[in-house]
């Protein structure tokens, strides 16, 4: 019934720059307050600017540990690869974004809990061919209501369950 749709990310400094751009802006906002005679924000700047070298490496770069470098829809299921080679099962939250040209997904990991902030943008300019984009926007906009994740704690392992012979369940 579904078609798999791979979706690989490449490095992008554009998209780099895009998840970055609030903290570079934050950083030079407490630079000027901190040449005016703040002084007690440059720890602070230093903070922020750590910040938006992460969200560069992740978003830009994709050489963080946690950066998403391939989208994967299985069926109705999603799913992200990691840099470091992790493969997790992924939901779409409703602060994502969708547009013509553009996506922004705020993905949750069923089984860390983890965000995944991901900005796709086609190519030349963007990290992701404009086919593969096309297709999974029009997967995000038709996607079924998503099923119960795979790793799900299966019957014999849920300990409040009592089973009676003949495979009878008996709650007290």
């Amino acid at each position: 019934m579904y078609n798999r749709i791979e979706l690989p990310l490449a490095p992008s400094t554009v998209i780099g720059l895009l998840a970055a751009a609030p903290w570079i802006l934050l950083v030079l906002v407490g630079l000027g307050m901190a040449i005016r005679g703040a002084w007690l924000l440059v720890p602070v700047v230093a903070l922020l600017a750590l910040q938006g070298m992460r969200r560069w490496r992740q978003a830009g770069t994709l050489t963080a540990p946690d950066a998403v470098r391939q989208l994967t829809a299985r069926g109705p299921r999603l799913f992200t690869t990691l840099a470091n080679g992790d493969e997790e099962e992924v939901k779409v939250s409703g602060d994502s974004r969708f547009s013509g040209r553009y996506l922004v997904l705020g993905l949750l990991g069923h089984s860390s809990g983890r965000r995944y902030p991901v900005i796709l943008l086609p190519r030349p300019l963007g990290n992701v061919p404009a086919e593969s984009l096309r297709r999974m926007r029009v997967w995000l906009r038709l996607m079924p209501e998503h099923p119960a994740p795979i790793d799900e704690t299966p019957w014999y392992k849920n300990f409040t369950q009592r089973i009676w012979p003949g495979g009878k369940t008996h709650d007290h």
